[in-house]
């Protein structure tokens, strides 16, 4: 069968941003410093702007994989609707293969509405549909062979990233590991078996500290503590701050690189996605951790979860401005 340089799993979802001046950040204790984002019941709040692009862990990762060079193909599925068709359009546009994108004829493609503060910051309500149903039945393993795995959130289905694994075992594959909210919730204990078989492992900053049952302030402890899942290269991404990097089993910090924040979705599989075409690319981590910065800035510079991703990589000098440091 045909070898991938990646073959990517995930949701695969059509995102509309809401972009309104009347979308405020307001503290309130329980939500922490994070605040949080109100409207009042029976009120109209103005829209200033609205943008459809396509989204989702799976697609979005197989996009910047695709635009950067590599034969990628991405194992999503999708409703029998017209978004359906209009993301396996997107998707071969950028030059994915989707002949592993299955359609489920009771479900609808997933759909997300993303609320735009000013200041870049956003809500996401998500309906995940066709993408929250992951079936080994729907895969066609046999036909599948790839140099990488990209796994991103898979609605919680651990039997189903277990497969994944064993797939990748099976076929001599690498792992990159970016999980979402439903699997951080099922606690390290249930996620370490897989641990052994990552190559690269992502979280933000809030959900490392909800792994590793720490203070999301105690960075020192929280990098401790997944320092000892024994993954050898280890993202924390920190938003407009930057990101923190296990390598060599040395941890290391990069500012973010610089530029104007209109949205940060997508932001997260961007650097995931940056950092394994990276390794792909030039086989070092650092090069690697500094494309995962410049690919994820990309996309926060520029409205939706794609529109913004690298179409070629970074130059040297670009990349040696990314100034790391160990930490």
């Amino acid at each position: 069968c045909m070898k991938y340089d990646v073959i990517t799993f995930g949701s695969a979802l059509r995102d509309v941003f809401l972009e309104g001046k009347g979308f405020r950040k307001v503290q309130i204790a329980r939500f922490g410093s994070r605040g949080a984002e109100c409207f009042p019941f029976g009120g109209k709040v103005e829209v200033e702007n609205v943008t459809f692009d396509m989204g989702g862990g799976g697609a979005n990762s197989a996009t910047t994989f695709a635009r950067l060079g590599f034969k990628t193909a991405a194992a999503l599925r999708v409703g029998c609707d017209g978004a359906g068709h209009i993301m396996k359009d997107s998707l071969q546009t950028s030059g994915v293969d989707t002949s592993f994108v299955t359609t489920d004829k009771k479900l609808a493609t997933g759909y997300s509405t993303v609320l735009l503060a000013p200041s870049g910051e956003r809500t996401v309500l998500v309906y995940r549909g066709a993408s929250r149903v992951f079936d080994p039945r729907h895969v066609s393993w046999k036909h599948m062979s790839a140099k990488w795995l990209y796994v991103s959130s898979v609605g919680g289905d651990v039997a189903f990233l277990r497969r994944v694994f064993r797939h990748a075992k099976e076929i001599g594959a690498k792992v990159a590991w970016n999980p979402g909210g439903m699997e951080i919730g099922k606690g390290a204990k249930h996620l370490s078996v897989l641990f052994p078989r990552c190559e690269y492992f992502q979280l933000n900053r809030s959900e490392a500290a909800k792994l590793t049952k720490q203070n999301p302030e105690n960075i020192d402890r929280i990098l401790t503590k997944i320092a000892d899942f024994g993954i050898p290269y280890v993202a924390v991404t920190d938003g407009k701050a930057g990101a923190y990097m296990l390598a060599e089993g040395v941890w290391h910090f990069a500012p973010s690189v610089s530029g104007s924040c209109v949205n940060a979705t997508g932001s997260g599989d961007a650097f995931g996605s940056g950092f394994v075409s990276g390794l792909l690319h030039s086989g070092s981590w650092g090069a690697a951790f500094a494309t995962a910065l410049h690919n994820a800035a990309a996309v926060v510079c520029k409205m939706g979860a794609q529109h913004g991703l690298l179409k070629k990589f970074p130059s040297k000098r670009a990349l040696g401005k990314v100034k790391m440091r160990q930490v």
